[in-house]
């Protein structure tokens, strides 16, 4: 769905958080009889090497530089430097706002760019930060006409292609005039311009489906041709200098990755089969090409996440005894939510597809419980133990599923055909479940038939931000969550929902998902690498533990009896690298 697994300061990382199990090469061995080679490149260069995330890169038109975006820990800035080494030059240091997106125009001299500033929109500037102008005061991710005039851009930001929010319209801006157009009122994100100026390279989501495929479009509006129609992700398309090839990133293989496809750059039909693009990465993604076709550069991602476990004292609300891991090594857990009985744990992982497992607390005794080509996500118990409840797009369009603790019993719970779901949980009697999709949080009546289970959902909290849900008071009165806007999936702040009096309580600004406490009284967040309790008749705040800096920490659950912390720790790298043709 066009939902995110990361909140706070840290969404910026669902740029790259497809999460991956092997490296290109093993898995390009294992798959050679499978998929036709373009190994037209031979020579790779890591371009970055700090310990903070750079992502989004683009070339210059000659390759001699790259432009992208660097989180420095307070604040998004765009950074360029010499492909051949260098030291970096922040573009946008003097900005306490955000900016993301850089595209160098096709002369090289300037850089368009979005950015959160004076209220946001699409900026300009020369080529080494000077002269910043606005262009527009909505938009995202810019991609330059061939003749420089004009900027074809959408109305959704988009790091993680699997984490969407909701339809982005394309629009052409004039760069001398500043009038905008709008060009498709359907969804489209990361648009490309070709090298003729005819047509523009998108990928989106169909209403009611969970696929994540290319498109091409007139560049003067029109019917879109479709370019990829599978289960796959496929997303940052760019075309070849030549407009011979789309080249895009995708995980059809079972790891993100790059490929290319035969194209006809005047009608945007395929001419040939799909070609991998080896890189010896385990993720590769967000690409761009060189003027000339030589050089190409990618972001590499390599996550890691394990889980934790820490004791609580609920009585004090004050942390107990020292971290202890339950899971360790190079790999991704994902969520980590305890039965009701604090015996085992269910988890989900992108890792082999994407699947929900369950294992002991200790972290032994792991088993698979899917085992498919489907995404199957954020698993939580039900209430009396037996069953896990989960989203999945195994029917076509992300919906809610359940299957028993064994892994049998699937059964899907859910059959909306435009909503996708997300965040499924059961309410107390286990009767009902609280979701959320595109348009908000909903609850849905289990003891209707499933034709007739239709989304009674709650109320927006303003005109400005959505309600989701992810946590269900033991005594089934409230929920909480975020406050999420309405055009980026972000976080901003915590909220409470009285189901009784159908009324909202703002609790912080700050923080993301959260998780009551057994005296329906307090919530547990994490904030600023903190461990926090906020109460929700009072609205004190209150810090009990400090997480260490290099972990990461995320995706907080407690137990049953309030006994034992769960949570995502981890350190995240991405960086920049090149490739350059044979």
């Amino acid at each position: 769905p066009r939902s995110g697994y990361f909140s706070g300061k840290r969404y910026i990382l669902a740029a790259a958080v497809l999460l991956i199990i092997t490296g290109i090469y093993a898995f390009y061995t294992m798959y050679a009889s499978r998929f036709t080679s373009a190994p037209l490149y031979g020579s790779y260069t890591q371009i970055t090497r700090d310990p903070q995330l750079a992502f989004g890169p683009h070339l210059s038109p000659d390759g001699r530089f790259i432009a992208y975006t660097k989180f420095d820990g307070e604040h998004i800035h765009i950074f360029t430097q010499r492909v051949e080494g260098g030291t970096p030059m922040n573009l946008t240091g003097d900005s306490e706002s955000n900016n993301f997106s850089p595209a160098f125009s096709p002369d090289g001299e300037r850089i368009a760019f979005q950015s959160s500033r004076d209220g946001g929109g699409i900026f300009l500037m020369g080529a080494t930060g000077e002269s910043v102008r606005r262009l527009t005061d909505f938009g995202y991710h810019p991609s330059w006409s061939p003749d420089g005039n004009e900027i074809v851009f959408c109305t959704e930001l988009v790091h993680n292609p699997n984490s969407r929010v909701g339809i982005s319209e394309l629009w052409i801006v004039n760069v001398n005039t500043g009038e905008p157009r709008k060009i498709y009122d359907g969804d489209a994100v990361h648009p490309q311009w070709s090298p003729n100026g005819r047509r523009i390279a998108y990928w989106a989501i169909l209403s009611g489906e969970g696929q994540r495929d290319l498109y091409t479009i007139p560049a003067t509006g029109g019917e879109p041709v479709k370019i990829t129609d599978d289960v796959f992700v496929n997303w940052s398309p760019v075309w070849s200098p030549d407009g011979r090839y789309l080249y895009f990133s995708s995980d059809r293989a079972g790891t993100m990755s790059l490929w290319r496809v035969p194209i006809s750059e005047r009608t945007g039909k395929l001419r040939g089969d799909i070609e991998l693009v080896p890189t010896p990465a385990q993720w590769s993604g967000s690409l761009s090409i060189s003027g000339d076709g030589s050089v190409i550069s990618y972001a590499v991602y390599h996550p890691e996440r394990n889980i934790m476990k820490l004791g609580l004292d609920p009585a004090t609300m004050m942390v107990t005894g020292a971290p202890v891991p339950v899971t360790r090594g190079s790999r991704v857990v994902a969520r980590p939510v305890p039965s009701p009985d604090n015996e085992w744990l269910t988890y989900w992982t992108p890792q082999e597809g994407e699947d929900i497992y369950i294992m002991r607390s200790d972290g032994t005794d792991v088993r698979r419980l899917t085992n498919d080509q489907y995404k199957n996500r954020l698993p939580r118990w039900s209430n009396d133990g037996n069953y896990l409840v989960f989203y999945s797009n195994r029917g076509g369009n992300y919906n809610v599923w359940m299957i028993h603790r064994d892994g049998s019993g699937l059964r899907q719970l859910t059959d909306f055909a435009t909503h996708s779901v997300y965040h499924p949980m059961f309410l107390p009697g286990d009767r009902h479940i609280v979701a959320n999709s595109e348009t908000g949080a909903f609850i849905v009546d289990l003891d209707l038939p499933i034709s007739e289970r239709e989304p009674a959902y709650l109320p927006p909290i303003d005109e400005k931000h959505l309600f989701v849900a992810r946590s269900v008071s033991p005594d089934g009165k409230m929920l909480a969550g975020h406050k999420r806007q309405l055009d980026i999936w972000t976080s901003t702040g915590i909220a409470a929902y009285s189901l009784e009096n159908e009324e909202y309580k703002i609790l912080t600004d700050f923080g993301g998902a959260s998780e009551f406490l057994n005296d329906n009284k307090h919530l547990l967040f994490i904030s600023r690498d903190s461990l926090r309790v906020v109460n929700i008749e009072t609205g004190s705040i209150s810090d009990i533990y400090e997480f260490p800096s290099d972990w990461n920490a995320g995706q907080l659950s407690i137990s049953r009896d309030n006994t034992t912390l769960y949570f995502n720790y981890g350190m995240d790298n991405a960086d920049i690298w090149i490739m350059r043709k044979q």
